[in-house]
Protein backbone atom coordinates (compact mmCIF):
# COMPACT_ATOMS: atom_id res chain seq x y z
CA UNK A 1 0.00 0.00 0.00
CA UNK A 2 1.17 3.52 -0.80
CA UNK A 3 2.50 5.61 2.02
CA UNK A 4 0.36 8.70 1.54
CA UNK A 5 0.72 11.68 3.85
CA UNK A 6 -2.75 13.00 4.59
CA UNK A 7 -1.62 15.69 7.04
CA UNK A 8 1.45 17.59 8.21
CA UNK A 9 1.83 19.25 11.61
CA UNK A 10 3.79 22.52 11.91
CA UNK A 11 4.31 23.26 15.59
CA UNK A 12 6.06 26.59 14.97
CA UNK A 13 3.09 28.11 13.12
CA UNK A 14 0.57 26.09 15.15
CA UNK A 15 -1.06 24.71 11.98
CA UNK A 16 -1.98 21.34 10.54
CA UNK A 17 -2.05 21.07 6.77
CA UNK A 18 -4.45 18.38 5.60
CA UNK A 19 -5.38 16.96 2.22
CA UNK A 20 -8.84 16.85 0.72
CA UNK A 21 -8.86 13.12 1.25
CA UNK A 22 -8.16 13.61 4.96
CA UNK A 23 -11.12 15.99 5.25
CA UNK A 24 -13.36 13.59 3.30
CA UNK A 25 -12.38 10.73 5.61
CA UNK A 26 -12.79 12.96 8.69
CA UNK A 27 -16.47 13.43 7.85
CA UNK A 28 -17.05 9.83 9.01
CA UNK A 29 -17.41 9.80 12.81
CA UNK A 30 -15.95 6.30 13.11
CA UNK A 31 -12.77 7.08 11.13
CA UNK A 32 -9.27 7.60 12.45
CA UNK A 33 -9.11 10.95 10.63
CA UNK A 34 -12.15 12.20 12.56
CA UNK A 35 -10.41 11.42 15.86
CA UNK A 36 -7.22 13.18 14.70
CA UNK A 37 -9.18 16.21 13.43
CA UNK A 38 -10.96 16.51 16.79
CA UNK A 39 -7.66 16.18 18.68
CA UNK A 40 -5.98 18.86 16.51
CA UNK A 41 -8.87 21.23 17.27
CA UNK A 42 -8.73 20.60 21.02
CA UNK A 43 -4.98 21.26 20.99
CA UNK A 44 -5.64 24.63 19.33
CA UNK A 45 -4.14 23.93 15.90
CA UNK A 46 -5.40 25.83 12.89
CA UNK A 47 -6.36 23.39 10.14
CA UNK A 48 -5.47 24.33 6.57
CA UNK A 49 -6.42 22.35 3.48
CA UNK A 50 -3.53 21.67 1.14
CA UNK A 51 -4.06 22.91 -2.40
CA UNK A 52 -2.12 22.08 -5.49
CA UNK A 53 0.44 24.65 -6.48
CA UNK A 54 0.17 26.32 -9.85
CA UNK A 55 2.44 25.15 -12.63
CA UNK A 56 5.70 27.01 -12.67
CA UNK A 57 6.90 28.58 -15.87
CA UNK A 58 9.74 26.71 -17.43
CA UNK A 59 13.18 28.31 -17.25
CA UNK A 60 14.33 26.16 -20.14
CA UNK A 61 16.27 28.01 -22.85
CA UNK A 62 14.47 25.87 -25.44
CA UNK A 63 11.45 27.36 -27.18
CA UNK A 64 8.17 25.52 -26.73
CA UNK A 65 7.27 23.28 -29.63
CA UNK A 66 4.83 24.68 -32.14
CA UNK A 67 1.73 22.61 -32.76
CA UNK A 68 2.16 20.41 -35.81
CA UNK A 69 0.03 21.42 -38.75
CA UNK A 70 -2.40 18.91 -40.14
CA UNK A 71 -0.07 16.62 -42.03
CA UNK A 72 -1.80 14.60 -44.65
CA UNK A 73 -0.53 11.05 -44.88
CA UNK A 74 1.44 10.01 -47.93
CA UNK A 75 -0.68 8.32 -50.57
CA UNK A 76 0.80 5.04 -51.82
CA UNK A 77 1.78 5.00 -55.50
CA UNK A 78 -0.60 2.07 -56.13
CA UNK A 79 -3.55 4.18 -55.03
CA UNK A 80 -2.34 7.11 -57.14
CA UNK A 81 -2.07 4.88 -60.21
CA UNK A 82 -5.53 3.44 -59.61
CA UNK A 83 -7.07 6.89 -59.12
CA UNK A 84 -5.36 8.28 -62.21
CA UNK A 85 -6.51 5.28 -64.29
CA UNK A 86 -10.12 6.19 -63.45
CA UNK A 87 -9.81 9.74 -64.80
CA UNK A 88 -11.47 10.89 -67.99
CA UNK A 89 -8.00 12.02 -69.18
CA UNK A 90 -6.17 9.00 -67.75
CA UNK A 91 -3.65 8.59 -70.61
CA UNK A 92 -2.40 12.16 -70.36
CA UNK A 93 -2.28 12.09 -66.57
CA UNK A 94 -0.46 8.73 -66.45
CA UNK A 95 2.23 10.11 -68.78
CA UNK A 96 2.55 13.20 -66.57
CA UNK A 97 2.67 10.99 -63.46
CA UNK A 98 5.56 8.97 -64.94
CA UNK A 99 7.48 12.17 -65.72
CA UNK A 100 6.90 13.53 -62.20
CA UNK A 101 8.16 10.27 -60.70
CA UNK A 102 11.33 10.55 -62.80
CA UNK A 103 11.85 14.17 -61.72
CA UNK A 104 11.23 13.21 -58.09
CA UNK A 105 14.28 10.92 -58.11
CA UNK A 106 16.48 14.03 -58.04
CA UNK A 107 14.62 15.45 -55.02
CA UNK A 108 15.57 14.94 -51.38
CA UNK A 109 12.17 13.38 -50.58
CA UNK A 110 10.86 11.79 -53.78
CA UNK A 111 7.64 10.34 -52.32
CA UNK A 112 6.72 13.66 -50.75
CA UNK A 113 7.40 15.45 -54.04
CA UNK A 114 5.10 13.07 -55.97
CA UNK A 115 2.43 13.32 -53.26
CA UNK A 116 2.45 17.12 -53.42
CA UNK A 117 2.10 16.98 -57.21
CA UNK A 118 -0.75 14.47 -56.91
CA UNK A 119 -2.64 16.57 -54.36
CA UNK A 120 -2.24 19.65 -56.55
CA UNK A 121 -3.52 17.82 -59.64
CA UNK A 122 -6.38 16.12 -57.80
CA UNK A 123 -7.51 18.46 -55.02
CA UNK A 124 -10.79 16.51 -54.74
CA UNK A 125 -9.01 13.22 -53.99
CA UNK A 126 -10.73 11.59 -51.04
CA UNK A 127 -14.10 13.19 -51.78
CA UNK A 128 -17.07 11.74 -53.61
CA UNK A 129 -16.12 11.73 -57.28
CA UNK A 130 -18.14 13.26 -60.10
CA UNK A 131 -18.44 10.80 -62.98
CA UNK A 132 -18.99 11.34 -66.71
CA UNK A 133 -21.17 9.22 -69.00
CA UNK A 134 -18.40 6.58 -69.25
CA UNK A 135 -18.19 6.31 -65.44
CA UNK A 136 -14.77 7.96 -65.39
CA UNK A 137 -13.85 10.58 -62.80
CA UNK A 138 -14.09 14.06 -64.27
CA UNK A 139 -10.69 15.67 -63.83
CA UNK A 140 -10.64 18.05 -66.75
CA UNK A 141 -13.55 18.83 -69.00
CA UNK A 142 -12.59 17.37 -72.39
CA UNK A 143 -14.78 18.36 -75.31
Amino acid sequence: MKNVKLYAVDVLSNTVTVTKKFLDNASDIKSEEFKLYKEFKTLGFTIIQKTRSAKKESNSPLRPLKPVEDKKPLIPFKKMVLYISLQNDADEMMDEFDVVREIAQSEEHPRLYVNEWFREQFPNYGEVAKLDENNCIIHKNIA
